[in-house]
């Protein structure tokens, strides 16, 4: 009789649930990449626009306001940032969570497996025992 283990099923729920949140961790990486370059965008225009200079005093308030409002911009990008990074950090706890449910259901199989083989391997030296054992007597009634 083959092996089988009976929660076979929840293994395979686990392992793809696993595989879920590894997708979930790369797309929570991939935002906070794209959270991290816009936040660079955002100080490149800035950092721009004090290389900037004016010519009167209009185009001086346009300057201010304009810096001001890069400013806010980084702010909003800065925040975007921490809030990217705080999900990933979150999807990696769930990663690894899901990882050690499935370790754990994987090591449970690997002690039934060797539970299974050892019982069939006493099995099978038992039915050679016997076997050798009416092999004896049968070789002795001959003679």
């Amino acid at each position: 009789m083959p092996f089988r283990f009976r929660l076979e099923g929840v293994l395979r729920f686990r392992e793809e649930r696993e595989r879920a949140v590894r997708v979930e961790v790369a797309r929570r990486e991939e935002e906070r990449r794209r959270a991290l370059e816009d936040l660079g965008a955002a100080e490149d225009r800035l950092r721009q626009s004090w290389e900037t200079g004016w010519r009167d005093a209009a185009e001086a308030a346009h300057l201010i306001l304009y810096r001001d409002f890069l400013r806010r911009l980084r702010t909003e990008r800065e925040e975007a940032l921490a809030e990217a990074a705080e999900r990933l950090g979150a999807a990696r706890e769930r990663l690894l969570a899901a990882r050690r449910e499935r370790l754990v259901l994987e090591r449970l199989r690997e002690r039934h497996r060797a539970a299974y083989l050892a019982e069939e391997a006493a099995r099978e030296a038992k039915l050679l025992d016997e076997l050798g054992t009416y092999s004896f007597l049968r070789n002795r009634e001959r003679r």
